[in-house]
């Protein structure tokens, strides 16, 4: 433990010595310059006199013994620190909070955690090391400008605020105040109930934490100095939410740690005071899980456990009854410390501290608060206050080995409680949080001398058998030794007094070495790092991290890391068959990307990647993946949405049938894959379609439901896609027919069946409907023609337009023998009807400013099809618009158009009124049919945003006539 001041010490010289002589004859120690100066008399009277020199050149015991040995001084001696008995700020209503300091004034004398002694030691803020020491606090949002918490609220200050930027490009764009995860933006205010009431939970407690001390204001938190980072995660008080902000909070200790505290945050502990005792460990397993991740980057979490006298081991609680080491469980005592409103529980609750009328901050100034809540962020608050403690050891352990340092954290606070007899059967420490008896403990196992730390080692240009070393060293260190040796030796080689950063030369590629840094310190102490390791560069390894960025129905682009040994890669491929045919391409050295051609279409390939290996040459061989090329359709080839699986296991899918198609699948934890088998289903045809359920026990009801996705987009949620839905739960299985529409598009598409336990809502959609109870297995099916139907053509649209004629074309079937075609000017009740044998058909003699209305029928064989649904198109207009549609005053605006349009429409009479909005070719886009009455009317044409940009016509035509108004898509 460092008990004094460095660089200084006090002498006691005789009556009649000179005070600068003593400074000239202290000048060197050891041919070494000391900077020794008395630079400070303390009482002429007993001639008593502070001296400095500079103690990272010399040892400071070594010159003490030189200045002992000094005729002309008395004694010489270290100037120590001394500890103040308490410290108390000078907040007016310090005296309100007796959790800090209990008299017994209020309850039992000296139920508190001792703040005033701790804070003889540390008042937070930051560590030895120069580390800001943030506790993040996870609420429903906080009033950051309260006169008492403002400067001591986190900010991002490498985010510029409200620009829509993600200038520290952390992941979260404007993040300058902390995050709200509903909203994905930094608006951390208080929630707004009825009659403008703001929420105060989250204000509450920041003052717990960290109400600035010694201001002169209101009261203080366990910290009068700390940061405290705010993130909303949202009044519904869901799971997800609450995991995505401790997302936040893991990101940015994260990115500290990697980045040695240029970017992100120091957060050392975070507040949680939600939960429900309705819910167990078992039935969350990611949220119990996100503690343990939070707890390897260094973050010790805080949680509160029910406000009701029950006992936790029994009942089970989340959070407080997850396992994680890095959790500590809080419940709450008053100032008596008796335990009486609040949770127990031996196993699953960790430590008490105090949360009966609690004075902290509120809105709009203070205010008295109780319960478990306020009790857990004191605790966090400790945390917080040991990382600034004056012994660095903890902040040294958070730079080498952050989870470590949690740990200790932990057990610093759970082993130094002040027991409570009446705690000792109920939870886990027996105690009550005592943060001096934490911070002594620091102290008193202190070692002054911290070992170096922030230890890097990278290559020095580009060489591999070159390193350098790099580390952070404490102001007490006087030398630093490095000793290493390649991995498997068994004898150290050790280099005295080096200095970062420091280079290792000559050594051996690809070859493994074992290094640790010893400081020695100014008293005398020595501190060495754990061993650590490093490896050179020049290995002749295999390609790495090879991905697939794109696929084609006749290439496969591969990417992949490259090896520093290599002088160039192999890329072999080749079909997957009984005999396969090998195809080998060369990568120059430097290249890490390759794009393979004149491949199969719709076809498995393997594919391997070799490193050719510079010197002696050799191979170095990939491991073989399976890729295929596209080509097979939508079912393979589009990327289908995922379902949210969180599968129980009680019932799952035995059983599925189609057509020819016959799966016994079994349990697949929720969701199976089985698109690599597939049946052919005919247009116009129906199938019997059976789902067997399997059951861990008891036969249960259940509900089912398939789609198939007719349109090939990757989704299941079009009209007509869902083919079945349960009514009623079943226990018996599924049988039904599904029949498959005659115009449904051709080729190999997917079908989802599902199988669900009661579901808590309707089940319209394949793709959002989250999978607990039951299972979801994916099958890909081909859509195929069947002779014989006649089915409608497909894909009417017009060519070659003119303005008074165009041609009308459509796909091919090849069932037809003929085609009928007919068309009728818009508002005329007689079809005029053309038979061809040619798919396509030249409409002509169009009259000025008319739309006309086409459809076509198959002929085959034996039968004939449906109409298809109508095309229609529209003649130019070549009369001026006043003289043609009389009766209508038009505005259309926004215009250039975007997303959609608005009409505003002035008539001095009733009116039936088409409104078509067309391409320059006559093609009708979209077509409204109103009736208005005299006055004027907004109506609008929306979801426009898929159409080029462009030139388009809209056009109005009533009894009168026709009115057509330019438009512009941007």
């Amino acid at each position: 433990m460092m008990d004094h001041k460095q660089g200084e010490v006090i002498i006691c010289l005789h009556p009649s010595t000179n005070n600068e002589n003593v400074s000239q004859r202290h000048a060197y120690l050891d041919n070494t310059p000391t900077g020794f100066v008395l630079d400070r008399c303390l009482s002429a009277h007993m001639n008593i006199w502070k001296g400095s020199f500079d103690y990272t050149k010399v040892n400071e015991l070594s010159l003490i013994n030189q200045l002992n040995e000094d005729g002309e001084i008395v004694v010489a001696q270290l100037n120590h620190f001394l500890k103040p008995r308490n410290l108390l700020s000078n907040d007016p209503r310090l005296d309100e909070q007796w959790q800090w300091i209990n008299m017994g004034e209020r309850g039992l004398a000296d139920a508190d955690i001792d703040a005033d002694e701790a804070w003889s030691f540390t008042t937070g803020g930051v560590t030895q090391l120069g580390d800001t020491i943030v506790v993040a606090v996870l609420d429903v949002g906080v009033y950051d400008q309260h006169e008492d918490l403002r400067s001591n609220i986190w900010i991002n200050h490498r985010e510029i605020p409200g620009n829509n930027i993600d200038d520290d490009q952390n992941g979260y764009v404007d993040d300058y105040r902390g995050w709200n995860v509903l909203f994905a933006n930094d608006s951390i205010d208080p929630e707004i109930f009825g009659g403008d009431v703001e929420e105060t939970h989250g204000t509450e407690i920041l003052g717990v934490i960290g109400a600035v001390g010694n201001n002169g204001i209101g009261i203080t938190g366990i910290n009068w100095n700390v940061k405290m980072m705010n993130v909303l995660f949202n009044s519904d008080l869901n799971e997800a939410d609450m995991i995505a902000a401790y997302g936040y909070v893991l990101d940015q200790r994260k990115r500290y740690n990697a980045t040695n505290g240029a970017e992100g945050a120091f957060v050392v502990a975070t507040n949680l005071s939600y939960g429900d005792e309705e819910l167990t460990p078992e039935e969350t397993p990611i949220w119990c899980a996100v503690y343990d991740s939070l707890g390897s980057q260094g973050i010790l979490n805080c949680t509160a456990t029910a406000n009701a006298s029950i006992d936790i081991d029994s009942i089970r609680d989340v959070p407080t009854s997850c396992a994680s080491q890095y959790m500590i469980a809080v419940t709450a005592t008053n100032d008596s410390d008796v335990r009486s409103f609040a949770a127990y529980g031996k196993n699953d609750i960790d430590i008490a501290a105090p949360g009966a009328q609690l004075l902290t901050t509120s809105i709009p100034d203070y205010d008295f608060v109780s319960g478990t809540s306020f009790a857990s962020p004191i605790v966090a608050g400790a945390i917080g206050l040991l990382y600034g403690s004056p012994c660095g050891d903890l902040a040294a352990l958070a730079r080498v080995s952050p989870a470590e340092a949690a740990l200790t954290a932990r057990s610093l606070i759970l082993d130094q409680v002040d027991p409570i007899a009446a705690l000792e059967d109920e939870i886990s420490s027996g105690g009550r949080l005592n943060i001096f008896n934490s911070l002594n403990a620091i102290f008193t196992n202190c070692q002054s001398c911290v070992a170096p730390f922030d230890v890097q080692a990278g290559l020095v240009d580009s060489d591999p058998t070159q390193i350098q070393i790099a580390w952070a060293q404490a102001d007490s260190v006087m030398q630093v030794d490095f000793n290493w040796r390649a991995a498997g030796d068994t004898v150290w080689i050790q280099m005295d007094s080096v200095t970062s950063p420091f280079t290792l030369n000559d050594l051996a590629i690809c070859q493994t070495y074992e290094f640790m840094l010893t400081a020695t310190c100014q008293d005398g102490t020595v501190s060495s790092t754990p061993v650590m390791d490093f490896m050179t560069e020049g290995c002749c390894l295999p390609p790495s991290a090879i991905e697939i960025t794109n696929s084609t129905d006749s290439s496969i682009a591969i990417s992949f890391e490259g090896s520093a040994g290599s002088a160039g890669y192999f890329a072999i491929i080749g079909a997957i068959s009984d005999s396969i045919t090998w195809d080998t391409s060369v990568i120059n050295q430097g290249d890490s990307t390759r794009v393979l051609e004149g491949l199969q279409s719709c076809t498995e390939y393997y594919l391997l990647l070799q490193t050719i290996c510079q010197g002696a040459g050799g191979i170095s061989s990939s491991d073989t993946i399976q890729v295929r090329t596209l080509g097979c359709g939508a079912c393979l080839d589009s990327v289908y949405c995922a379902l949210p699986v969180n599968a129980v296991g009680d019932e799952w899918i035995e059983a599925v049938s189609i057509h020819n198609l016959n799966i016994e699948s079994g349990f697949d934890n929720g969701y199976g894959d089985y698109t690599g088998n597939s049946t052919q289903l005919k247009q116009g045809n129906g199938y019997t379609l059976n789902i067997q359920p399997g059951y861990a026990a008891d036969t249960l009801e259940e509900y089912y439901f398939a789609w198939i996705d007719y349109n090939q987009n990757g989704e299941f949620d079009d009209e007509g896609e869902q083919v079945f839905a349960s009514d009623t739960a079943i226990s018996t299985g599924l049988e039904t027919v599904i029949r498959i529409p005659e115009d449904a598009p051709l080729g190999l598409t997917r079908m989802r069946v599902m199988m669900l336990f009661d579901p808590i809502e309707d089940v319209v959609s394949g793709c959002t409907t989250a999978i607990d109870l039951g299972e979801a297995e994916d099958f890909c099916v081909e859509i195929i023609i069947d002779s014989l139907l006649c089915p409608k053509p497909v894909g009417l649209d017009t060519l070659d337009y003119q303005g008074t004629s165009t041609l009308v074309v459509w796909e091919a079937v090849d069932s037809a023998i003929a085609y009928v075609v007919r068309h009728r000017k818009v508002g005329d009740e007689e079809w005029e009807e053309v038979v061809d044998t040619m798919n396509s058909f030249n409409l002509m003699e169009m009259e000025n400013c008319e739309t006309y209305e086409v459809q076509v029928q198959t002929v085959c064989g034996r039968d004939t099809s449906g109409y298809t649904e109508s095309l229609f198109v529209a003649a130019a207009c070549n009369t001026a618009v006043e003289d043609v549609a009389t009766g209508l005053e038009v505005e259309i605006y926004p215009n250039p158009f975007s997303l959609q349009l608005s009409l505003e429409i002035q008539t001095e009479e009733r009116q039936d009124l088409n409104i078509s909005l067309l391409q320059l070719d006559g093609k009708q886009i979209a077509i409204k049919q109103v009736e208005i009455n005299a006055g004027e009317h907004i109506i609008s044409i929306d979801e426009l945003s898929y159409l080029p940009p462009g030139m388009y016509l809209v056009s109005l035509q009533n009894a009168k006539g026709r009115l057509v108004k330019k438009v512009f898509k941007q």
